[in-house]
């Protein structure tokens, strides 16, 4: 076994840890979390939907064989075993040390600081043990509630990208936000 094969084994068990969450790799039999967890209000802002159990089974499928090439998808959990949302790094290039990251929670515990705790847990698992130089998040232009939390974590507005994501058939504007590691790091 090679050094990247290696390494590509050692992130597949990885689980990032918090004050209040728990956050491991999407494994088989998580599209039923996913499934029950989600609703339009939920994904109106996410270039996915999970409205049926097939579409959950492939993103679950698509998820665990990325993890640790292409992308790093976390569940996250409360301390107390209860669903709070997802998280994670996609669009990720080794070779440029940059990554976009997703996030999403669940309604039942919106606007209790949990979507900045997951940001917070994702950018410094990005930053600290993947090396990053950068990482954007992408956000529809109409989702004030991301652009306020990507604010406050220290996000930099950089512009619009035009008619770059399509949603059932339409095309819509995504406003682009990045920290740099040298940002982060003066952050913490």
């Amino acid at each position: 076994m090679g050094w990247k094969e290696k390494e590509e084994s050692k992130m597949k068990k990885v689980v990032l840890k918090t004050e209040r969450l728990v956050l491991r790799p999407l494994r088989k039999g998580d599209e039923k979390i996913l499934f029950e967890n989600t609703n339009a209000k939920i994904t109106r802002f996410l270039p996915f939907d999970y409205t049926d159990l097939k579409k959950c089974r492939k993103t679950v499928e698509r998820s665990m064989k990325s993890f640790g090439k292409s992308g790093f998808a976390f569940l996250a959990f409360s301390k107390n075993s209860e669903f709070v949302g997802q998280v994670n790094l996609h669009d990720f290039s080794e070779r440029f040390r940059r990554a976009a990251i997703g996030i999403w929670v669940t309604e039942a515990v919106q606007r209790e600081g949990f979507g900045r705790e997951l940001c917070v847990a994702i950018l410094d698992f990005g930053f600290n043990c993947l090396k990053l130089n950068r990482i954007e998040y992408k956000i529809f232009t109409k989702n004030k509630v991301s652009e306020k939390l990507i604010q406050k974590i220290g996000g930099k507005f950089e512009g619009i990208s035009r008619k770059s994501i399509c949603k059932y058939g339409k095309f819509f504007d995504e406003k682009i936000y990045s920290i740099l590691a040298s940002e982060w790091k003066r952050k913490k």
